[in-house]
């Protein structure tokens, strides 16, 4: 999917910077970030994302229609999610901010989480670090990709995963 390698470094820088700040500075056991169908993954394989319990994807996909930053916690509550989902992925927490176009429309997301042995679950101020991290380095960076697929589970399937 990429057109040049300008563009690819661009995707690149973006998704090390998001990645690097999930895992040190907010201590996500797993993330993932895409942008346009391209994507980069932090202890998850691209092999097997979708064909394993990894994570939940009754949760991913209602977050993807919902299109909306939000903290998940207490995920265990009935009729919240799909509680089997939950159960055997272990997901206590998660936190999810759309990426934006220029045009506003949504062309990709930010998603991290914590399961039961990691260390807590994410709070409101971690919340509020993503979106800044999403505004302030991911979206300047993509919008110069001149990208803007919108986002949908059908483009999220054909991810190129870096």
């Amino acid at each position: 999917m990429y057109e040049e390698v300008h563009l690819r470094s661009l995707y690149e820088q973006a998704f090390a910077q998001a990645l690097t700040f999930a895992e040190e500075g907010l201590r996500a056991e797993r993330a993932m970030v895409t942008y346009s169908g391209n994507g980069r993954l932090h202890n998850l394989d691209p092999e097997s994302l979708w064909t394993t319990e990894l994570i939940s994807v009754s949760i991913l996909k209602s977050l993807i229609e919902e299109a909306e930053p939000r903290l998940l916690v207490h995920m265990e509550e009935p009729d919240r999610f799909s509680v089997t989902s939950v159960l055997i992925t272990g997901i206590t927490s998660v936190l999810f901010v759309p990426i934006r176009c220029r045009s506003g429309e949504v062309c990709g997301f930010y998603y991290l989480d914590r399961r039961v042995h990691s260390d807590g679950s994410f709070q409101e101020k971690d919340l509020k670090q993503v979106e800044a991290v999403v505004a302030g380095t991911l979206e300047p960076l993509l919008r110069e990709t001149g990208a803007s697929r919108p986002m949908t589970w059908e483009l999220l399937m054909k991810t190129c995963w870096l």
